[in-house]
């Protein structure tokens, strides 16, 4: 008499391999996919914030008390450590930039503002006295946007003045 003999269990390893393969390329699409957003966000906001390519000219504000004040200097060199936009050129946006960090920080809760893709619309146009508005919108990284209400002042001797305001935390 032969012994009987029992089917050999069959092995799950195949299938658990598969199952973890396809579950690796899911993950690793979605993660893709995350990060093509966010430098799609990314980019999105910094091309808002440039000047139109057709004005390449500096172009004068209204002189006042034989002030000239230049619009925003396209052929500056791009620094991505000030944000891009607005009627200053570099050196007044860097020290406007330095100004409400440290409000944005303290007042708004914004941990490590990025200037390359914070957002810099002029709300008011010069008026009579030179002054004009801009909003000044931040991306912090820990996903706050604090916005600011900056108003310029130009001084007769050239300089201009600054008086930032937070208007939206």
């Amino acid at each position: 008499m032969e012994p009987i003999s029992r089917p050999q269990k069959k092995s799950n390893i195949p299938v658990i391999v598969a199952v973890s393969v396809i579950f690796a390329c899911c993950c690793g699409a979605l993660i893709l996919c995350l990060i093509a957003g966010a430098g799609f966000f990314a980019l999105n906001r910094t091309a808002t914030s440039f000047p139109p390519l057709d004005s390449q000219e500096i172009m004068p504000t209204e002189s006042f008390e034989n002030t000239f004040i230049p619009t925003p200097a396209t052929e500056e060199a791009f620094d991505p450590n000030i944000p891009q936009g607005g009627r200053g050129d570099n050196a007044l946006r860097k020290r406007v930039w330095n100004f409400i960090v440290p409000m944005a920080e303290e007042q708004a809760g914004c941990v490590s503002p990025l200037a390359i893709i914070s957002v810099l619309t002029v709300t008011s146009e010069p008026d009579s006295a030179g002054v004009w508005e801009e909003t000044w919108e931040l991306f912090c990284e820990n996903g706050s946007n604090p916005v600011f209400r900056v108003f310029f002042t130009p001084n007769s001797d050239g300089t201009i003045n600054f008086s930032p305001e937070l208007i939206n935390k």
